[in-house]
């Protein structure tokens, strides 16, 4: 007797084709989303300090970032007071050190200084660039930065430069790209205005 035709065989064969089918379909419709990385955009063009170059070496601290802050999942904002982090977006770097480099390559382009480096490069620097990272979050149609930043000479004393900068740059769609190219311009902007108020700036006396 050939048991493979029997009526329960093919009833057992049938339901397992089943399975494995719904088996199939299962894993083609529920596939897990990929992560997904983000660098920032570097300006074309940047102007330089006024009155050139501020004599001296400049060391640039990475950026104090605090809570979902100091993650690298991009932030955004859902209303006014609710702060969330993307589960499959993220700066490909955490923020503190992503905009330390950024402003480093924005001073060296600008030649704000002499020389500009980060704390690895152990400059015998006259100046210190020290700041902190207030807002950085994508809201419903803008993305918002707020920095702080200070320049201080290496001898001490009271600070050289100390202010707030804040750019909300308005977004075309919600999507995460439109928003890391929106916060490219925010902080692109921000460096700007930090070079323009280093052209106010006269360098420290040497002590008597």
């Amino acid at each position: 007797m050939d048991l493979s035709k029997s009526p329960l065989m093919l009833r057992m064969t049938h339901a397992l084709v089943l399975l494995a089918a719904f088996g199939l379909a299962s894993c083609g419709g529920g596939a897990v989303p990929r992560d997904n990385y983000y660098r920032l955009v570097s300006p074309t063009e940047v102007a330089t300090r006024t009155g050139g170059p501020l004599s001296g070496a400049a060391e640039v601290q990475p950026l104090r970032a605090d809570g979902l802050l100091n993650d690298r999942a991009i932030l955004f904002r859902e209303g006014p007071s609710s702060i969330q982090g993307y589960s499959y977006h993220f700066w490909w770097q955490a923020p503190g050190s992503m905009l330390q480099q950024s402003l480093i390559d924005d001073l060296r382009r600008a030649f704000a200084f002499d020389m500009v480096a980060g704390p690895e490069m152990k400059l015998d620097r006259a100046y210190d660039v020290i700041g902190r990272i207030r807002r950085l979050e994508q809201g419903p149609a803008s993305v918002v930065v707020e920095l702080e930043l200070s320049l201080r000479s290496a001898r001490g004393g009271a600070p050289l430069l100390l202010k707030t900068y804040t750019e909300e740059v308005p977004t075309a769609d919600g999507t995460v790209p439109t928003a890391v190219s929106a916060f490219s311009t925010a902080l692109d902007r921000i460096w700007a205005d930090f070079v323009t108020d280093l052209g106010t700036i006269s360098p420290p006396q040497p002590a008597k």
